[in-house]
């Protein structure tokens, strides 16, 4: 048995399986997190309109809804390297802050 043979044998060993439910998540969330992310962006794109200026306020507003692409894009790269607990993490975030969004909402609503 040859040094090569060897090291072939230790790279077929049988990855884990990937959880099911975390995959119905990240397809959930990507669903909804579509929702803030456009609403974002027309708050960025209307925010430097009527603003006139770009400063540094407007330019984060701009690029706000980056901001929540990003850990969704992560979430889906952490997945297929099978790092199922940063994926949950990642694909979380964005769903944080609709959460934040739904208390504002409501809690004006209910003051």
């Amino acid at each position: 048995m040859n040094v090569s043979d060897s090291a072939n044998s230790a790279n077929t060993t049988p990855k884990p399986p990937r959880s099911k439910a975390l995959l119905a998540w990240m397809i959930v969330s990507q669903i909804l997190g579509i929702i803030p992310i456009l609403a974002l962006g027309g708050v960025g794109v209307f925010g430097i309109l009527l603003d006139g200026t770009i400063n540094f306020r407007g330019f984060l507003q701009f690029l706000s809804p980056l901001f929540m692409l990003i850990p969704l894009i992560g979430s889906w790269v952490a997945y297929a390297k099978r790092n199922e607990k940063l994926a949950w993490i990642l694909t979380s975030l964005p769903m944080l802050y609709v959460c934040l969004d739904l208390v504002i909402v409501f809690g004006w609503i209910f003051i």
